[in-house]
């Protein structure tokens, strides 16, 4: 989707993998940084999950939403497993 937060337009793409799990990318179309917090519900993700930011390795776990700092044209990106009981 594209959506405008705080008046920064950002980008996000959203796909699953094979095993029940999501890859999300969210970009900032905006010339300033900005900092946003999007509900996993607000992306169809239900299930508990724990993520990895793809690019530097940071865990978030359990996450109810995915908060991101983001600079001006700048994108974070995040792979989301299924917690298994």
């Amino acid at each position: 989707w594209r959506r405008e937060i705080d008046g920064i337009e950002h980008a996000l793409w959203i796909a699953a993998d094979t095993k029940g799990g999501y890859y999300v990318a969210v970009f900032n179309l905006g010339d300033k940084d900005s900092d946003i917090s999007i509900p996993l519900a607000d992306l169809e993700i239900y299930d508990g999950v724990n993520g990895t930011e793809l690019w530097s390795g940071e865990h978030v776990e359990e996450p109810k939403s995915l908060s991101v700092s983001l600079k001006s044209h700048g994108a974070r990106a995040y792979h989301f497993d299924l917690i298994r009981n």
